[in-house]
């Protein structure tokens, strides 16, 4: 099978070399190398494994100028949390396809590698490819918003979260998403507008009942009103959604903690302390 295969690379190099093959040759060499490492090699094994890596590496080593080959082996390194080893394979992808990965390398930077400033570059340079474009399914605004909270740069953030609302608001005028008013209400706690605050996670809430996080940080930002009656209730529920595995569903989620997503711990620790000031001496 690598023999006929051989022969399909002699047949295109006496041409003379990649460089000098037209576009439509070009693009058939391109698909004829990811249908066999790809389609019927590295995608038939766990993209964690060796195996998986060689068939990709053959491939770059045939069209190393293909984004889509850089990308794919990069890739599984930061589902791994090894972001160093991962990057420079996704830097590769953006050198030869810039309009296709650089928002995707700035997702992975925002969202994976928590280098927020090396993120909201790669979107300032994105919106100037796609003006008022997204990835994996929020507008860049969503995601800038993320990068100045986690810097504590709250009035961006803040402005970031409104303009993505509104952008929910002129599309989908009966639907927002829930972690677009969920990021906005963190924002506001962290301003200390505690009213404020709290309309936004019952807005997610609305939209996600069993969202165990908005539930958690509405009842922090009730405990900073000393609105203390309802605290505890609340956080039984909060417990039994993330208990039965409610939280903030983003795809890489799975792979990667958000920003300010709660950990059962928390939850469970805070309840035993009201549990035992309740308690008579």
């Amino acid at each position: 099978m690598r023999i006929v295969f051989g022969l399909l690379i002699l047949s295109v190099a006496s041409i003379g070399r990649a460089s000098a093959i037209d576009s439509t040759e070009k693009l058939s060499f391109r698909d004829s190398v990811r249908e066999h490492y790809l389609t019927r090699g590295a995608w038939h094994y766990n993209y964690f494994t060796q195996r998986y890596r060689d068939e990709i590496d053959s491939a770059l080593a045939l069209d190393p100028t293909d984004a889509y080959l850089w990308q794919q082996r990069g890739m599984p390194y930061f589902k791994q949390m090894k972001y160093e080893v991962g990057m420079p394979y996704i830097d590769s992808a953006v050198k030869y396809d810039a309009d296709h990965w650089l928002d995707y390398r700035a997702f992975l930077k925002c969202i994976f590698q928590k280098d927020y400033r090396g993120a909201l570059e790669d979107f300032e340079a994105a919106k100037v490819l796609h003006p008022h474009a997204g990835v994996m399914d929020h507008e860049y605004a969503f995601y800038e918003g993320i990068c100045y909270l986690q810097l504590c740069q709250y009035d961006s953030a803040e402005r970031c979260f409104q303009l993505t609302l509104a952008h929910d608001r002129a599309h989908t005028p009966s639907w927002e998403h829930y972690l677009h008013d969920f990021y906005l209400g963190i924002t506001l706690h962290e301003e200390g507008r505690s009213d404020s605050a709290l309309r936004c996670f019952d807005r997610a809430i609305a939209r996600y009942p069993n969202f165990s996080d908005a539930k958690y940080w509405k009842a922090k930002t009730l405990s900073d009103l000393h609105n203390t009656d309802s605290i505890l209730p609340l956080l039984y529920s909060t417990r039994n959604d993330l208990e039965n595995g409610y939280t903030i569903n983003e795809d890489n989620a799975i792979y990667e903690q958000y920003p300010y997503q709660i950990r059962l711990s928390h939850v469970t620790g805070w309840i035993a302390s009201l549990e035992s000031a309740r308690k008579p001496e």
